[in-house]
């Protein structure tokens, strides 16, 4: 049975073709995917150049608890001002890399400096 927001009237083909429309429209193509993950690497990647260069795979694969509030909330912001917007749950979701930036003891001026160098054009994606 189809779920209770498609009607049972509808084809099969039609709900497919609705859910693959769905997916396009919450996520993004995978091309997009991969330029957000990269930007999002390449921020961090510029902000541990300095001192921390081993971080990288820790930053990038681990989730540390958020206790840096202020520190997230100012590069989360930058990052909606100069690179892309964060209204989507596959930007959300890779935030944690941002806010392990600030787990580790990055100062948010260090980070934003870092997306000022990442982040020549602000993208614009559909969602």
């Amino acid at each position: 049975k189809l779920p209770r927001y498609v009607s049972d009237d509808k084809k099969q083909s039609e709900y497919t073709c609705s859910l693959f429309e769905v997916h396009i429209t919450l996520g993004f193509k995978s091309e997009d995917r991969e330029i957000i993950t990269a930007r999002i690497i390449q921020i961090a990647s510029t902000a541990l150049s300095l001192n921390r260069g081993g971080y990288l795979e820790i930053v990038t694969e681990k989730r540390m608890k958020l206790t840096q509030y202020s520190c997230y909330q100012s590069v989360v912001e930058h990052i909606q001002e100069k690179c892309f917007d964060l209204q989507n749950e596959f930007v959300l979701n890779k935030l944690y890399i941002i806010a392990n930036l600030c787990e580790i003891g990055l100062l948010d001026l260090t980070i934003n400096q870092a997306i000022d160098q990442v982040c020549n054009e602000r993208l614009q994606f559909d969602y």
